[in-house]
């Protein structure tokens, strides 16, 4: 693909009768932005005016691919509403802090898991990046074309538990199906609230519903192992054990042990102001 850059407006070809804003005009009209866009910056350069049509024609569809990709890509990454602006590249970064390999992290972000049935729980004490390596899972899914949601553990909960007790089981189960919709669903922060009458049995429908109904991708987030999450978690014992049991099954678990990120970051701050 040519490099865009500033030209003078003229014709495409010598003895042309159509003027290259012509073309842009008309390639805006057709909601074509694009290809509108590259041929203003490069539809009078040499280069382009010396290529055949097929090859004019290519580059300009290359652009206008490229825009639609990334225009479909930040749509998701907006429905996602992540919590976390970190990417894959930041990740990588910090593998070593991570103790995660390189085709570890690639087998995450390559999100072949989720069609394999897998679920990703990611454990660690506050700080230490667990909310920014999911972030990273999700926003690479959004850029492979995936549909995701992110949601604080205790509000999704809320939303379930207010969905059963209304008294209508086609509300719940529309709530259930509307998180289990999205191809890949992140859960923050489980278990560091209050417990809730009923909160397991919930938790493990919603976990059902993903796994085995929907084929909805699941990544867990939570400072605390799922073996104490029984003592935080409301509901009775046998729900919560079934829940338990459908996270451990085909789980990837990734606990993070590494020092906090927040403090570093912290820590960077105060030092650039004492140069001020």
């Amino acid at each position: 693909m040519m490099t865009c850059s500033n030209q003078s407006k003229e014709p495409l070809v010598s003895g042309s009768i159509h003027s290259v804003e012509e073309n842009i005009h008309i390639l805006k009209q057709l909601h074509l932005s694009g290809m509108a866009n590259a041929l203003n910056e490069i539809g009078s350069s040499k280069e382009f005016i010396e290529m055949g049509f097929n090859d004019q024609l290519n580059e300009l569809l290359s652009h206008e691919l490229i825009k639609r990709k990334n225009s479909r890509y930040h749509r998701r990454l907006k429905k996602a509403q992540l919590h976390s602006g970190a990417t894959q590249e930041m990740i990588i970064e910090r593998k070593t802090s991570y103790n995660l390999s390189r085709n570890k992290l690639d087998y995450l972000m390559g999100c072949e898991w989720i069609s394999e049935g897998g679920l990703v729980l990611i454990t660690g004490k506050c700080g230490c990046g667990k909310t920014d390596l999911a972030s990273a899972i999700i926003d690479s899914a959004c850029r492979k074309g995936l549909r995701a949601k992110c949601i604080d553990y205790s509000l999704c909960m809320l939303d379930l538990l207010c969905a059963q007790q209304s008294g209508d089981p086609m509300k719940y189960e529309s709530k259930k199906n509307e998180y289990a919709s999205n191809q890949l669903l992140l859960l923050d922060d489980i278990c560091i609230g209050n417990p809730l009458e009923g909160e397991s049995f919930v938790f493990k429908e919603l976990i059902q519903q993903c796994r085995e109904r929907n084929r909805c991708g699941l990544i867990l987030v939570s400072q605390l192992k799922p073996a104490k999450w029984l003592s935080h978690m409301g509901g009775t014992k046998e729900a919560a054990d079934a829940a338990l049991d459908r996270v451990s099954t085909n789980c990837i678990h990734i606990n993070l042990e590494g020092d906090s990120h927040r403090s570093t970051n912290n820590r960077l701050t105060k030092k650039e102001d004492s140069h001020e």
